[in-house]
């Protein structure tokens, strides 16, 4: 999510858009150092006690949509829904609120949250499976866009030097790149089991970090299982797709569910075809048959058939084709759509 909202910083920063965007954190951020900085970017310092910061979370909010007199509010997360539909309901403000989450609705919407959906005037949904759970919930076709998520690294992406050069030696050689969870999300336990049960040579690098009893967990597993020379774990890397781009034949994605899996697109588009969960959301949007194989979640004797399966077949894809299927995830493409869906919300918010 940091990564998108960088890019749209960026973006609307930059005057391509005619579009004016603020960028506002009312509760704050603990670390400040991944997100850019703009004219327009308002990030408060979070208050160390929960309770406390909520409150006065509410009231920056409160503040802005009394004095700042913008036309639409985008959401990111429930709560601030909540937020804004109330203010806007109790003031008799006039704003339009956009939803624009970016995890699995089915995670996150409560049955007493559907109410406040359909008061939204417009939905950005990053997966087709948020905007089927979207229309399946009464919002109308109309009120949504499905304009997905940006790469957020193009340059990186038209380096030559990020050609994929798999090594004919036989193994199998897999890159998992993100949060490490044992359990839940992204269910690193699943990954490991199935790997522990596969008959053929492999070999796993891990980078990434997470909470320290996930990657104690992480570690022991390795440890009594005799693993340490099939699983390397690089931890975090500010570059991880350096690593992997001619190390790897697959990045691969064991998660329970996801809004849009970013990682398997910045594989895609550096030419690394994927392995991953055929989760509820996101992942059908990006991986397809040109580009790496799907299993059905938590179906151990379909992720060990898919194993087998890439193990032979690894060679069958190519580069450039892997590139193109995550074209439309270019930064340009990309807002080419989100110019689209405003003009799109205007046109819906004047009927």
């Amino acid at each position: 999510m940091e990564t998108v909202v960088n890019e749209w910083i960026d973006y609307f920063d930059s005057n391509k858009s005619k579009l004016e965007m603020s960028f506002v954190a009312p509760q704050g951020i603990e670390n400040t150092s991944r997100m850019h900085t703009g004219g327009r970017v308002y990030i408060k310092k979070p208050i160390k006690v929960s309770s406390l910061n909520r409150v006065h979370g509410f009231l920056e909010v409160l503040k802005l949509l009394l004095f700042g007199h913008y036309d639409f509010v985008v959401c990111l997360s429930v709560p601030l829904l909540k937020v804004c539909a109330i203010i806007r309901k109790c003031f008799k403000r006039k704003f339009g609120i956009i939803s624009w989450f970016h995890f699995s609705l089915t995670r996150i919407i409560k049955n007493s949250d559907e109410k406040y959906l359909k008061m939204c005037d417009f939905h950005l949904a990053i997966s087709s499976g948020i905007s089927d759970y979207l229309i399946q919930h009464g919002v109308p076709k109309n009120e949504i866009a499905l304009i997905y998520n940006p790469s957020g690294d193009d340059h990186a992406i038209n380096d030559r030097k990020s050609y994929l050069k798999r090594r004919n030696d036989g193994i199998l050689r897999l890159a998992y790149v993100g949060r490490v969870l044992w359990n839940g999300q992204k269910n690193l336990q699943f990954l490991l089991t199935g790997l522990s049960q596969f008959q053929l040579p492999w070999r796993l690098r891990i980078i990434g970090t997470g909470p320290e009893p996930d990657l104690t967990l992480l570690k022991q597993y390795v440890e009594v299982n005799n693993l340490s020379d099939y699983v390397a774990i690089d931890g975090w890397q500010a570059n991880p797709f350096k690593r992997v781009s001619n190390q790897s034949d697959f990045v691969i994605l064991t998660s329970e569910y996801e809004g849009l899996p970013m990682v398997l697109i910045e594989a895609l588009q550096r030419g690394i075809p994927v392995i991953s969960s055929d989760c509820p959301d996101g992942t059908r949007d990006v991986v397809s048959t040109e580009n790496g194989y799907l299993y059905k979640v938590g179906d151990m004797t379909d992720f060990i058939h898919v194993l087998n399966t890439a193990f032979n077949q690894k060679n069958a894809f190519s580069y450039h084709a892997v590139r193109k299927s995550g074209r439309k995830f270019d930064s340009s493409s990309y807002f080419v759509r989100v110019e689209k869906a405003f003009n799109q919300i205007d046109e819906v918010s004047r009927c």
